[in-house]
């Protein structure tokens, strides 16, 4: 399988050692925050303003602790996706990046948990204030269940059915006609091919 491609990029990767492993998915990880943390600001700023405008002391006691609920956890999904920014500046320098890369693992997940129950509450909010609480109820299940698909199960189903192997194509190679390998099941190798007689 020496010189295919897979999007581009060579297949099977070349060999890294684990510090270089390491730097690298710590700085993935580091550009993916950079990614989702403007968003999560700017949900958390338009909370803030909608506190003080005149048309939040009209809202019902339940919205009101919609309000709150997505308040705190816009609050909290910013405080967990800046840990990895904080603590990798604090930690400067220290000879324990593995330990610190899968903490950080850790805590992007559990911030990005925190910024869809803001997404949600912010849009059970809007949508329930503006238009009753039916469409408010449409609308906040409609963005879970697309939260929970684009970001919860689909990883987690290419994840499992990446896990066949060490050396193997990846799933969305297998079994495509003409590729190198891509056989049906890519960890089974076919007969040899039989000699012709003379």
């Amino acid at each position: 399988m020496s010189g295919s491609t897979v999007r581009g990029r060579p297949w099977p990767p070349a060999r890294e050692d684990h510090r270089t492993r390491v730097n690298r998915e710590l700085s993935e990880l580091l550009g993916e925050l950079r990614v989702a943390l403007p968003g999560v600001q700017v949900l958390f700023g338009f909370l803030l303003a909608a506190a003080f405008q005149p048309r939040f002391a009209l809202l019902s006691a339940p919205l009101r602790v919609v309000f709150i609920v997505t308040l705190l956890s816009s609050a909290v999904s910013v405080v967990l996706l800046v840990a990895p920014a904080a603590q990798h500046r604090l930690r400067f320098r220290a000879r324990d990046k593995e330990p610190m890369l899968l903490r950080f693992n850790r805590l992007a997940i559990a911030g990005l948990l925190c910024l869809g129950v803001a997404l949600a509450g912010a849009v059970l909010l809007v949508t329930t204030d503006l238009d009753g609480p039916v469409v408010g109820v449409s609308a906040t299940g409609g963005l879970l269940a697309l939260v929970v698909t684009l970001w919860l199960v689909e990883p987690l189903q290419r994840r499992r059915g990446e896990r066949s192997g060490p050396g193997r194509l990846p799933v969305h190679v297998r079994g495509r006609p003409g590729h190198p390998g891509g056989t049906s099941d890519p960890g089974r190798r076919g007969p040899p091919p039989r000699l012709s007689r003379s």
